[in-house]
């Protein structure tokens, strides 16, 4: 399982969230580590069991997580 860390200011793996769910796998976690909006449509996620979580304050959405 791994983790990929979305920053929108390029510091970490991916800038949006859309390429970090495409980088995931089973079981992965997309983090996002900042309070910048994100606006983003029309995002496949193409794995099971991914979680969606952010660490930065405020939180759009505080321990949300994705699973199908």
């Amino acid at each position: 399982m791994a983790t990929y860390i979305v920053k929108a200011d390029g510091s970490g793996d991916y800038t949006t969230i859309a390429a970090g769910f495409g980088a995931a796998s089973h079981g992965d976690t997309v983090e996002i580590q900042d309070s910048s909006t994100y606006t983003e449509s029309g995002i496949t996620i193409s794995a099971n069991n991914i979680s969606l979580i952010a660490t930065e304050e405020p939180s759009p959405f505080p321990g949300v997580i994705f699973t199908e």
